[in-house]
């Protein structure tokens, strides 16, 4: 809280903008989880803002930034590089804290008044994107490459000389979410100056045609809105604004790519998979959703199942209200060991509970940690009670159900037909899940058998291993 309050207080601007929980935990020498719930709680009393950034994965722009989830729109073309690709929730939707303006005012809480080259290089981009050996990072690289960065205003003009050599010269005007983009070429006729306009929210050349392109990488598909062609060498290149309102041109000269365009990288962020499986923000947001009917993809996520073995018999045997108070009082230890092992619980089901973790090692050691405390609350009780858990993971949605965030897909169903092929005090663990090399370390000196059987509604037998997490209970099946 101090540490906090301290940067609240003497921070500059930027250290009170988009802040990184997982970068914060390093430096303030927190867990990464501590910092994550210190800001989550900071939000919710007012400090903060949450800023859910659909982050480019082809230039690392994270311009497309709100302050709902239900707000995200993953599948709009960047406002910089003019790239579409459908964002996921692993890497490319990420969630950063912004300090409120009724508690202190920074200058990025109002993007016109910033300087242009500060509005590109730090509002427009993350802050996150990986570094290189060499301590450099793509922001660097697009300062490297840049040749004027500037306002212009109603009626400007700007004028610069440059050696067109490399692939491409690119024109931006983020605001107006528009560009042109000249191919650097040896081909005879082709014009060796640029001119161009911005009317209308458009670039236009005096010179020749400028014509939209598409074209694909496994970064995603360009949608650029205005291509031509420049002679290299010796460039004039002429900007004007015709514009009611000023635009921030920013041009820029890059080389031929090496090889296909990959997605960008990044250094250790708050990933929004990983903020929905965190128990605190289900606690404290609960009204956060996935936008209306859409879904959000995942490429991989853990899920945990769990069911008690021989409830029915034991209702039976001492009653609905007392045997209703031993669930209750089971999901309460079941939620403490998931938010322990940093997960979160989605939904309970009768009295089974469905909860998912951002790596697989975290949901064998909630697994694990749920069996021993069980165990120990069975050596003292009346009744004992006999969990089995299930453990799988892979790529899912996130969709909005019963007003709360859940999620749907074959790894959900296979999740929930593993944990039907445990007995009670045990975990079973799909072959997915066992390969994970985390797992496997932890896996090491531990008894495990393979389980026979097929699951329903599941067209390939799909392994499935077996560990003692506990003894079990007295409670027939």
């Amino acid at each position: 809280m101090s540490r906090l309050e301290a940067r609240i207080r003497g921070g500059d601007d930027t250290e009170l903008f988009r802040i990184n929980p997982i970068a914060y935990a390093a430096s303030a020498g927190l867990s990464e989880a501590e910092a994550i719930d210190l800001f989550l709680h900071a939000t919710k009393a007012g400090l903060f803002d949450m800023e859910w950034s659909v982050v480019c994965a082809g230039c690392g722009s994270a311009n497309r930034s709100v302050r709902r989830l239900e707000q995200v729109d993953v599948h709009g073309a960047c406002d910089v590089c003019q790239i579409t690709s459908e964002a996921d929730l692993d890497a490319f939707i990420q969630v950063g804290f912004t300090v409120t303006a009724a508690v202190r005012s920074i200058r990025y809480h109002d993007p016109a008044t910033l300087a242009a080259d500060d509005f590109y290089f730090r509002y427009m981009f993350t802050g996150d994107l990986r570094r290189r050996e060499d301590g450099r990072s793509l922001v660097d690289d697009y300062v490297a490459a840049t040749h004027l960065v500037a306002y212009l205003e109603p009626g400007e003009r700007r004028t610069i000389e440059l050696d067109a050599t490399g692939f491409f010269i690119a024109i931006r005007d983020a605001r107006h979410a528009t560009s042109a983009t000249y191919w650097i070429t040896g081909e005879d006729g082709a014009p060796g100056q640029i001119r161009a306009t911005l009317r209308d929210g458009r670039f236009a050349d005096a010179g020749q045609s400028l014509e939209p392109m598409e074209h694909d990488e496994p970064a995603g598909r360009f949608h650029w809105p205005a291509t031509g062609r420049i002679a290299a060498g010796h460039v004039t290149a002429t900007v004007e604004n015709g514009m009611d309102d000023r635009a921030p041109i920013w041009i820029s000269q890059y080389p031929k790519l090496t090889g296909p365009l990959q997605p960008v990288a990044f250094e250790p962020m708050l990933s929004a998979k990983r903020l929905l499986s965190t128990q605190t923000f289900r606690d404290l947001f609960r009204s956060e959703k996935v936008p209306g009917d859409e879904s959000l993809r995942l490429k991989d996520l853990t899920f945990l199942f769990t069911d008690l073995q021989g409830s029915t018999a034991m209702y039976d045997r001492i009653g609905d209200a007392t045997a209703y108070n031993l669930v209750r009082l089971h999901f309460d230890t079941l939620e403490d060991v998931v938010r322990e092992a940093g997960g979160a619980v989605v939904k309970t089901i009768g009295d089974a509970v469905m909860a998912t973790f951002a790596e697989p090692v975290a949901g064998l050691q909630a697994a694990i940690a749920m069996g021993s405390r069980l165990e120990a609350r069975n050596r003292s009780a009346s009744t004992a009670l006999g969990l089995r858990v299930g453990l799988h993971h892979g790529p899912a949605i996130a969709v909005t159900l019963n007003d709360q965030v859940d999620y749907f897909g074959q790894t959900v169903n296979i999740a929930a037909r593993v944990e039907g092929l445990a007995d009670a005090g045990e975990v079973t663990l799909s072959e997915d899940v066992r390969r994970n090399p985390a797992v496997a370390a932890m896996l090491e000196g531990r008894p495990i058998e393979r389980v026979k059987g097929l699951m329903k509604g599941v067209q390939d037998e799909i392994p499935v291993y077996r560990l003692r997490i506990a003894a079990g209970a007295d409670t027939p099946a």
